[in-house]
Formats: C-alpha cells, sequence, structure tokens
C-alpha cells in the first residue's frame, strides 16, 4: 500500500509527555491508526520525557503500531525516522538542521515566528507546525492568535499546519487563516472515542474550502 499525504491534513500527534503510560500510548497510536487509514491523517510520533535507548526503543515499537497507509513521523532526527521505518521526521523548532539529508520521504518542523519558518524553508520541509494558535488542552500555555497564524500563512512558500486549542469548531477559522492543516493532541488523545474525534476534525476540515495553493496530494 502507498502511503499518501492528503491536504487539507489531520495531524494527530502521539504525546507520550501527554498519555503518561508508555502501554496506553501504544494502544492509542494503535486506536488512532485504525482510524486513520487512507483518510488526510497523519500521525506524529512524540517521546520527549525518554531519552537514549529507552527512547529508541519506544518509538521503534510505536512505528510497529501504525500500519501501512498512514504517514508517520517520527518527532526526532532524521537519521533515527528512516532507520526505524517512519516516511517522515518532525523537527523541533531548535532542532531544525541547516540542510536535510533527504532520507525521509517527507519532512516537517515546529516553527513560532518567521526566523523559524526561513530556517525550516532552508531545510525544505513540506509543511510547517505553527502554533499555540489557542490555548493548548495539553501543556500550559497562551496562544497566538488568528491573526499571527494568518501572518506566518501568509509568509509561507509551504504550507502550514495550525496547532494549539484546536476544536473541529475553531478547524474552519483556522483553514480561513490560511492554514492548510490542523494538529491535534489532547482532543483526540483524551477522547472518550478517539475514532469518533477523528472524523469530527475530518469532516470539519472537509467541509471549508482550503486556501488556493501551498500544497496538494503528495
Amino acid at each position: 500500500m502507498v502511503t499518501v499525504l492528503y491536504w487539507p491534513l489531520l495531524l494527530v500527534v502521539a504525546d507520550l509527555a501527554y498519555v503518561g503510560d508508555e502501554t496506553r500510548w501504544l494502544e492509542l497510536i494503535r486506536e488512532v491508526s485504525s482510524a486513520s487509514v487512507n483518510t488526510p491523517v497523519a500521525i506524529q510520533v512524540r517521546a520527549k520525557t525518554l531519552e537514549g535507548d529507552a527512547w529508541r526503543a519506544a518509538v521503534a515499537r510505536a512505528r510497529e503500531a501504525i500500519p501501512a497507509g498512514v504517514p508517520a513521523f517520527l518527532n526526532g532526527d532524521e537519521a533515527t525516522a528512516s532507520a526505524l521505518g517512519y516516511e517522515a521526521v518532525h523537527w523541533p523548532e531548535v532542532r531544525v538542521p541547516a540542510r536535510a539529508s533527504k532520507l525521509t520521504r517527507w519532512r516537517s518542523a515546529a516553527v513560532h515566528g518567521e526566523p523559524a519558518l526561513r530556517a525550516a524553508e532552508r531545510a525544505d520541509v513540506d509543511y510547517a507546525v505553527f502554533g499555540s494558535v489557542f490555548e493548548p488542552g495539553s501543556k500550559p500555555g497562551a496562544g497566538a492568535g488568528l491573526d499571527a497564524l494568518r501572518a506566518i500563512c501568509a509568509a509561507s512558500s509551504v504550507p502550514v499546519v495550525a496547532i494549539g486549542g484546536i476544536t473541529p469548531e475553531r478547524t474552519a477559522d483556522c483553514v480561513s487563516a490560511g492554514a492548510r492543516g490542523v494538529a491535534v493532541v489532547s482532543d483526540v488523545l483524551g477522547a472518550t472515542s478517539p475514532g469518533a474525534a477523528i472524523e469530527a476534525y475530518v469532516s470539519a476540515l472537509g467541509s471549508v474550502p482550503a486556501p488556493a495553493g501551498k500544497g496538494g496530494m503528495r
């Protein structure tokens, strides 16, 4: 099965720190994955609370839990992502390399302003993740607001995915501001039914016209 990245995109950030328990984290990744095959959903595996061999072992198990047909991004480095079978890598803002080695099919990066966006563009990312747009549900923090999202989308040469406090009801506002997708943590991982939550986001993304240009099906 060929794995495809569809736009507009729902990015589910499978964050171990938010879930807490690794067994439950892997269960949620499997549950999210089963609801995401052949849909405009990608999964980003994030395990920042672990280091070294423990981190590598955990993200390897997470990769095994994601079936073919669901784009899998590793929050980490491109060499490890490639070695463990991830199609893609996601870089935190402080870890964006000067130049991508292009060992993975796709690359993304977190950005919080235009200087970071330019660094991500130079690293040849396929999209940038901007936020927090609203107050996030998975960690403390304030939201930058829709005007900040609109500004970064207008300045970007690559698709922008909005993150931070985004509900299905707020999805249309993010797309209207120029986002080509939304990323979520708590509203999927903390939902009674992650599958139903994914369906609500996909429906919300499909109900509003996406901005022209800056991304398509890959």
